[in-house]
């Protein structure tokens, strides 16, 4: 019940502060966990005491008696390449193999009213709003039209319906990482939605290296930052591919520098992060002093050439071309952001995950975000709000349950990843850890025929010449054979997601631009670093930051009185 209690506090403390904000975020400006189980069934009970009856349960995927029909909205690219192959081969986005079993399992037949992909769908919506012309059903991943509509009270308040038909599988995966994860789908205290599970692993930034290249130097992997300076050092100098030209870079950058968020993790630094600091205070990462080593580290490589001259202005895409043409061989990027392309254009690139090096050597702390990517909501025209959670109780017993059809359901082979194609989707927070330990475990036994989950798909894909899977989440040197080591025990989870406050939404504009124009200054040397970004705080604090601090403070904190 504490943790209830807390919850309470938090959601009122909220409401006072950022019913005013409309902008973008990561979560929703005012909540956090709408009411638990637990607690429902504090009250359920004391309603059994007092009347002496007992109320029959929900069967979690009981089908209806009659068909219903839900209209629903997607944000679906129904033409891209895969979706075009998954319709070629009998799956069309709107009468595929999920579609299907909503209507064979639970008698729902769905219709899509809307479908359409980024910011077409989000204008869309918008469009729809404005005339009244909604979906009954729909996902939505633009906070600030989550707000505008809980506001005009066009969202169908799901508390009770969660509480009464969620099944405990649905609860238990959607609270894998705690209650935070309700946080953007809660609004004035009330579940308006159901929140959208994708791994919060996804957040991690990994070293990525070429092996061959250490070979060729006689360079052991990095441990620490200064070994990572070292490394790079010789892969500009050394002529690692052997090729006799100075032809080659210590590390890729480009004008995202501030996102190599593994480079600055290393020095204990968390840029674009809320933090809880020892004193249980809340700051915002990227003023806080660690953030200069990061700085410095890249303005060492800067001024030694250790990168191109032109990171400030390359994008993503250009510099890449780094990687593929084998001019850089060590970068920070995502799981996702893996080399294949290099290994693709030079068969000889051995390129691995290694480890996140820290300053001192010690274990890395990885911070985090609960992963919660958007949300589905009914309307108060829905004449069948539950049906929501009826849809997802039955995707998530499909994909997860104990008699599960995770090979069938998942993935089709050569085709494509069908499980997006659902009218309601969400993973496991730790689906893609579980396929790298699946895998690890088999491929150490020797038995690779074991596997049944998503270790298999991985495999297979790697089986059927999709080599980067093995890069992402093979048994060795892979990224998430990094993940492994760190999750859980070596995480520090974001201490606010939600959507800006009052304060952001006013001036969040000017003080971004304060901080990326001097960063910007500090790397190149056009401002001393510690006397500029020590004027950097000062200027962002006036600005408006001791404010945003306060409220988020606020928000997340005021939560303790009601303990």
């Amino acid at each position: 019940m504490k943790a209830k209690k807390l919850i309470a506090g938090f959601l009122a403390a909220a409401l006072l502060l950022t019913l005013s904000a409309c902008g973008e975020g990561s979560g929703i400006e005012s909540g956090s966990q709408v009411s638990s189980a637990a607690s429902t069934a504090e009250t359920s009970t004391a309603d059994v005491e007092a009347s002496g009856t007992v109320e029959a349960e929900v069967d979690p995927l009981a089908p209806y008696e009659e068909t219903i029909t839900v209209n629903m909205g997607a944000d679906m690219d129904v033409n891209s390449a895969e979706a075009t192959a998954l319709a070629d081969a009998g799956e069309p986005y709107d009468n595929n193999r999920w579609v299907k079993l909503m209507k064979e399992k639970l008698n729902i037949e769905v219709n899509y009213e809307l479908v359409a992909t980024g910011d077409q769908y989000s204008q869309q919506l918008k469009l729809m709003m404005s005339s009244n012309e909604l979906p009954d059903y729909f996902w939505i991943g633009n906070w600030s039209d989550f707000q505008q509509m809980a506001d005009a009270g066009i969202l169908a308040d799901m508390t009770d319906i969660y509480e009464e038909y969620a099944s405990p599988l649905l609860k238990s995966l959607i609270e894998t990482e705690g209650d935070a994860v309700y946080m953007p789908v809660t609004y004035n205290g009330r579940m308006y939605g159901l929140p959208r599970t994708m791994p919060s692993t996804n957040g991690y930034n990994h070293l990525w290296i070429r092996q061959d290249w250490l070979d060729n130097l006689d360079l052991e992997r990095p441990e620490t930052m200064e070994d990572v300076l070292n490394i790079a050092r010789a892969f500009k100098n050394d002529d690692p591919d052997g090729n006799g030209q100075d032809d080659t870079l210590g590390m890729r950058l480009d004008e995202t520098y501030m996102s190599q968020k593994g480079l600055f993790w290393g020095f204990y630094a968390y840029p674009d992060f809320w933090i809880t600091k020892d004193d249980g205070s809340i700051d915002y990462g990227t003023v806080q002093p660690e953030i200069k080593d990061g700085l410095n580290f890249i303005k060492t490589m800067l001024d030694e050439g250790l990168v191109n001259a032109e990171f400030m202005t390359t994008d993503r895409e250009t510099s890449q071309e780094e990687i593929v043409s084998g001019k850089s061989g060590m970068y920070y990027g995502a799981h996702w952001e893996h080399p294949r392309v290099s290994m693709d254009a030079d068969p000889k690139a051995d390129w691995v995950a290694v480890s996140l090096p820290t300053v001192d050597g010690e274990s890395i702390t990885i911070p985090l975000t609960t992963g919660v990517e958007g949300g589905y909501v009914a309307t108060t025209n829905a004449e069948h709000p539950e049906a929501l959670v009826k849809m997802m109780n039955l995707y998530v017993e499909t994909l997860f349950g104990e008699e599960n059809s995770f090979n069938e359901y998942y993935s089709i082979e050569g085709v494509g990843a069908i499980w997006n194609y659902s009218p309601v989707d969400l993973l496991d927070p730790e689906l893609d850890l579980d396929g790298y330990r699946e895998w690890k475990e088999a491929a150490d036994a020797g038995d690779l025929d074991s596997m049944t989950g998503v270790g298999k798909g991985y495999y297979d894909y790697v089986q059927a010449g999709q080599i980067e899977y093995d890069l992402m989440f093979g048994p060795e040197d892979s990224a998430f054979a990094f993940v492994d080591e760190t999750y859980p025990d070596h995480i520090v989870w974001n201490a606010y997601f939600g959507a800006p406050t009052a304060t952001q939404v006013e001036r969040g504009s000017s003080m971004d631009e304060l901080l990326n124009t001097t960063l910007a200054s500090l790397v190149t040397g056009q401002l001393d670093m510690d006397s500029g970004f020590d004027q950097m705080v000062e200027e962002w604090r006036a600005l408006g930051g001791d404010q945003v601090i306060q409220e988020i403070t606020e928000i997340v904190n005021g939560s303790s009185a009601a303990e």
